[in-house]
């Protein structure tokens, strides 16, 4: 796997794409959409302020980083999370409120007891026109949303990227008069027992001397490769690879995205962060907001 700040450095050029292809490397098919931002109905109007909140159990930090010591001697792909198998829908757990226009508010506070993040997969999502779903911590730092119906899937998939800390709530918004209720199930909950954000299997800035930050000189003429590149929160949830989007002889702009044979398995929920690069040749740390 490409350490976080190879990320931006991997598309220096198009030759060093197409070594990597060489490299066990295929091409799948992109098919997402992003976040269309706002805030939350609970930011701006008064709610309840009882949520229900699950916690979920503690995991074993020691063990895992053992594992993953182990892992890292045979190429697995980066792993920052430990998933745990938990199936919650809008009937079995979360609160509802009604709205003074007739819609109604549904709100479920997952707790991870010392996590660094928390992100979900779902194996039903469904939203209605004029729906509105978001995800956001305690102390509302890291908000994920909206989504809408333009998230919907044909396989009815879903997946969210992580939000900063060990508590995350789920708010969906529904208006009156919508077609048929939303459907939100959650499969999987991912506790971050590494902080995804901050430090991954190399420390930002751990690069070797060949790997050239982006925003210097050198990347003054590759703009447009660079931002081909992107990480990618892989289906299962809890490991990180990277790869990029590539053009077709074509030139029709099908959005092939081109990443390592270690990264495949469940497509139909990865979350792919683009544009994660330093602000200036100085490696800064970047943002993992841009995401489909």
């Amino acid at each position: 796997m490409i350490s976080r700040e190879s990320l931006s450095v991997a598309a220096r050029s198009t030759r060093a794409l197409l070594v990597a292809a060489g490299l066990l490397m295929i091409a799948t098919t992109l098919a997402a959409q992003g976040s269309e931002g706002g805030l939350p109905y609970s930011f701006q109007k008064s709610t309840r302020p009882a949520i229900h909140t699950i916690v979920l159990p503690p995991v074993d930090v020691s063990v895992l980083l053992a594992e993953d010591r182990r892992e890292a001697a045979l190429g697995l792909p980066f792993r920052f999370g430990y998933p745990i198998e938990r199936r919650l829908d809008m009937t079995s757990a979360g609160t509802w409120s009604p709205l003074p226009d007739g819609g109604r508010l549904w709100r479920l506070r997952l707790v991870c007891p010392g996590a660094y993040s928390i992100n979900l997969v779902y194996d039903a999502f469904w939203l209605p026109r004029g729906a509105r779903f978001f995800l956001y911590n305690d102390d509302e730092s890291s908000v994920l949303g909206a989504f809408t119906h333009r998230n919907n899937k044909p396989h009815g998939k879903f997946a969210t990227g992580p939000t900063r800390g060990d508590a995350c709530t789920l708010e969906y918004h529904e208006p009156p008069g919508v077609e048929q209720p939303g459907r939100i199930t959650i499969a999987r909950i991912i506790h971050g027992y590494r902080n995804v954000f901050d430090k991954l299997d190399k420390s930002f800035g751990d690069s070797g001397a060949c790997n050239v930050n982006v925003q210097c000189p050198e990347g003054a003429a590759w703009e447009a490769q660079i931002r081909s590149v992107a990480m990618i929160l892989t289906g299962g949830g809890w490991r990180l690879c990277s790869g990029a989007l590539v053009n077709n002889v074509r030139n029709d702009y099908t959005p092939y995205f081109l990443t390592a044979n270690h990264c495949l398995g469940g497509e139909e929920t990865w979350v792919i962060m683009f544009n994660y690069q330093s602000s200036s040749c100085a490696n800064f740390d970047g943002q993992t907001t841009d995401t489909v």
